[in-house]
């Protein structure tokens, strides 16, 4: 008998939680990182931080350093999120650290799609292709500052 309540008690907690082979995750606040191993506040790459950005949005002061060059296959998108944008006092800042975000694209390589109180400084941003625009505003978007950024 304990046996089976134990069992009901953590496929229940399971349940609770969310466990369903996804997890779940919270807005965006505090440090972060982009390059490297995944883990709660590392991204492995540009489109994992842009994915979480959009579905969750932020929730607070949020900073991204970047730890290493790194190639895109696609263009990262950065949206506005419906409820959980950054404000002026819930800014969003990508610190590049230096490190270069490059890829062989058609179009943009960063798409800011509406997204506001924003910060870029220090990232290098290139593209293979001649006539690709490397940083896009787009639907509004008021990007606070972009600085120390060679495209």
């Amino acid at each position: 008998m304990i046996k089976n309540i134990t069992n009901i008690s953590f496929w229940f907690l399971l349940l609770l939680c969310g466990w369903t082979g996804n997890y779940a995750t919270a807005q965006l606040s505090g440090n972060y990182t982009i390059g490297g191993a995944s883990g709660a506040s590392n991204f492995a790459t540009w489109s994992d931080f842009a994915t979480e950005l959009n579905k969750n949005g932020v929730s607070g002061k949020t900073v991204i350093t970047v730890q290493s060059n790194l190639s895109v296959t696609s263009t990262i998108e950065l949206k506005q999120h419906a409820s959980n944008n950054p404000t002026s006092s819930n800014t969003l800042t990508i610190d590049g650290n230096g490190y270069t975000l490059s890829g062989s694209l058609t179009y943009e390589v960063i798409w800011f799609n509406g997204l506001d109180y924003t910060e870029i400084k220090n990232l290098k941003i290139g593209s293979t292709r001649r006539r690709c625009a490397n940083l896009q505003r787009g639907q509004l978007a008021t990007v606070g500052s972009v600085t120390g950024v060679l495209s």
